[in-house]
């Protein structure tokens, strides 16, 4: 079995939720499927989040619609890459429903995690240590569920 990135041959999914590096066909290991991920909870959170509610998303064009509207690869990838600077992730998070505010410490979070800055810029690359990774992932959510607790008791 082969237990090597996979290759650009190999990308497959819904480009809206692909991680960067996948984008630019240069690796996808354990890192790629948590940035996938993030984009689904940001999805879900925006774009569905105010179906849940009841309410229609007041913002005319959502930060989002530069991912559906990217018209390749590496413009998606572009696209991907400016919402989660840190700075412009806020015009994210201002999408949120306000019924999901208390998730914004966590998105800013995990963010933080999966796009450090190396050298003055943000790092998409994979840890040598998948642990480091993981530890952090998991740390995240332990907090956030533990302050979910706190707040239901």
């Amino acid at each position: 079995m082969d237990k090597g990135p996979a290759k650009a041959r190999t990308r497959v999914g819904t480009k809206e939720f692909m991680a960067i590096r996948v984008l630019r066909s240069i690796e996808h290991t354990y890192r790629q499927d948590l940035e996938s991920f993030f984009y689904v909870l940001l999805w879900q959170l925006i774009a569905r989040g105010w179906d849940f509610v009841g309410r229609k998303n007041p913002v005319v064009l959502s930060e989002l619609h530069g991912w559906l509207a990217a018209n390749s690869f590496e413009h998606l990838a572009r696209n991907k890459q400016a919402n989660m600077d840190k700075h412009c992730f806020e015009s994210v998070l201002a999408e949120f429903p306000v019924e999901f505010e208390r998730l914004k410490p966590f998105c800013r979070t995990l963010r933080a995690i999966l796009f450090p800055m190396r050298d003055g810029a943000m790092f998409t690359g994979t840890p040598f240590d998948p642990n480091t990774l993981y530890g952090e992932i998991l740390e995240a959510f332990d907090e956030i569920i533990a302050k979910g607790q706190r707040e239901t008791e």
